[in-house]
């Protein structure tokens, strides 16, 4: 069996520091100015350097699965009120408007003033 070497033992205590840190590996290696790629080789390969040190992260429970009372009801005004078909006007320029339900009647005659200056 391999002797712990103090390197051996700097790297298990980096690596129990990361996984209390909760940093991504980019972060947690800037912050100590480890390089990421040592760094997770150490890490995925902890088992070979610490035998009999290994210590199972404990399994995170998943979040509770939340939900919200929802109601439907029906929109009684879309229900009973049929759909009108939209009005189109046609200036005398050529210029066709098609205009749906509930249009704004002031931007309409803006939209209508700046495509057809007064005549």
């Amino acid at each position: 069996m391999p002797s712990q070497t103090s390197t051996d033992f700097r790297w298990r205590g980096l690596i129990n520091d990361f996984q209390r840190s909760g940093l991504t590996h980019a972060e947690f290696c800037r912050r100590r100015a480890i390089s990421l790629h040592t760094f997770r080789k150490r890490l995925y390969g902890q088992k070979a350097l610490t035998p009999g040190l290994e210590r199972k992260a404990e399994p995170v429970p998943p979040e509770p699965t939340r939900f919200v009372p929802v109601t439907l009801t029906p929109n009684s005004d879309l229900v009973s009120v049929p759909r009108a078909d939209p009005l189109t006007i046609i200036l005398p320029a050529g210029w066709r408007i098609v205009v749906g339900e509930g249009f704004d009647p002031e931007t309409l005659h803006r939209l209508i003033d700046t495509i057809e200056p007064s005549r």
